[in-house]
């Protein structure tokens, strides 16, 4: 796979998401490393690719910058959709490239492009 991808967005309940602070990445590097970006923090770990489109992705390192929406009335910050992109990352089960864009497919039926 040895590439970067820049995601577009994600399906979640047949419902397309956008909301993510700002545009992830993931960068396949030559087996089993992989790198990229969350919108906010950066993330490394490796990767199992399978000849039947499968693929097993585990995040072992990330920085763990305080990100989000701080809401001025209560103080507290809300994730903008970055733990949802490694959740899907990280429970992906399959994958597919068509029109020369990635599909991740997890588990759970969440897709991201």
């Amino acid at each position: 796979m040895d590439t970067s991808w820049q995601f577009d967005h994600m399906l979640v309940d047949g419902e397309i998401s956008t909301a993510i602070a700002a545009s992830p990445r993931i960068e396949f590097g030559p087996p089993p490393q992989l790198e990229g970006d969350d919108g906010c923090n950066k993330f490394g770990g490796e990767y199992v690719v399978t000849s039947d489109e499968h693929i097993s992705i585990e995040v072992a390192r990330i920085t763990k910058i305080r990100c989000g929406i701080v809401d001025l009335e209560t103080g507290k910050t809300t994730s903008i959709g970055d733990e949802l992109f490694l959740e899907v990352l990280v429970n992906s089960a399959r994958y597919g490239i068509q029109d020369a864009q990635l599909w991740i497919y997890s588990a759970d039926s969440a897709q991201q492009r």
